[in-house]
């Protein structure tokens, strides 16, 4: 360590009391004062050697209020311990057990619905809902009129809601009823 260096962490004792009211007023906080002073010792005793210093408090005091500017940076990306413990109240979207066997029947009678349509009207819902295409894209792929297609677009989506409705009912009437 330089003389310069322990010429300043040596100052830095002496008027610590001093250093520690102004920065403590500058920065709104004894604690983050403390830290700064502490950081400025820390950086005196490990860092580069320092050349020359015309004004050691001033140095000295500038060392600080950047460990404090430092330590107010890596403080404002660490989450706080109330927004940690927030995280922990936070609700699971994973699909629980039930959900995933609704889900599941669910699919089952959407496939039975569409399997149970006639061929064409089950390749015209398809063409519109999966593949995306426009009502006269697909009238022009079936050589029907575009009137014929929205009928059998709607045909089939009342089929396929009747169909999921009347499955609803059945898994309702089977689940057990809650204790309110």
């Amino acid at each position: 360590m330089s003389d310069a260096n322990l010429s300043l962490r040596d100052l830095l004792a002496r008027q610590y009391s001093f250093l520690l009211d102004q920065l403590s007023r500058r920065l709104r906080s004894t604690e983050l004062a403390q830290e700064a002073l502490h950081d400025t010792y820390l950086r005196l005793e490990r860092g580069k050697e320092v050349g020359e210093v015309h004004n050691p408090v001033g140095y000295l005091f500038r060392v600080a209020i950047n460990a404090a500017i430092d330590h107010r940076r890596l403080n404002r990306r660490l989450l706080t311990f109330l927004e940690i413990d927030g995280a922990f109240d936070l609700p699971d979207d994973a699909p629980d057990p039930a959900r995933e066997v609704e889900a599941r029947s669910e699919m089952n009678a959407f496939q039975s619905a569409l399997s149970s349509m006639p061929k064409r009207r089950q390749a015209i819902f398809l063409a519109y809902f999966s593949e995306g295409l426009a009502i006269k894209e697909i009238a022009k792929r079936f050589g029907l009129s575009n009137r014929m297609i929205d009928l059998e677009i709607r045909k089939a989506r009342d089929h396929c809601a009747a169909i999921l409705n009347d499955n609803r009912k059945k898994s309702f009437r089977s689940q057990p009823p809650s204790d309110v």
